[in-house]
């Protein structure tokens, strides 16, 4: 292969994993003050860990608490569906 060739493909392999670089960072829930890893994909930035955050209605899979710290909690969708929106904003708020 010639050197022409290589460095094209370098090149290539350069700019196609900047296009996909993350970006990792934390989010602190307030309520709690658990820390959650979160990662900045292009201009949105995701939670990478589950929310382990409890409530009345939320529950450890299988009732067992170790499967919280693991997976995080399991939420009642009854429960918070009137609150779907505030949600979001609030979490997004506090991730930024």
């Amino acid at each position: 292969m010639n050197i022409f060739i290589k460095v094209a493909l370098l090149s290539v392999l350069l700019v196609t994993a900047n296009a996909f670089a993350q970006q990792k960072g934390t989010f602190t829930d307030p309520r709690d003050k658990k820390k959650y890893k979160t990662v900045k994909i292009g201009e949105q930035t995701w939670m990478a860990e589950n929310l382990n955050y409890a409530t009345e209605s939320s529950k450890c899979y299988d009732d067992v608490q170790a499967n919280c710290t693991k997976f995080g909690r399991l939420y009642s969708n009854r429960r918070h569906a009137n609150n779907r929106v505030h949600r979001r904003s609030y979490l997004m708020a506090h991730i930024r």
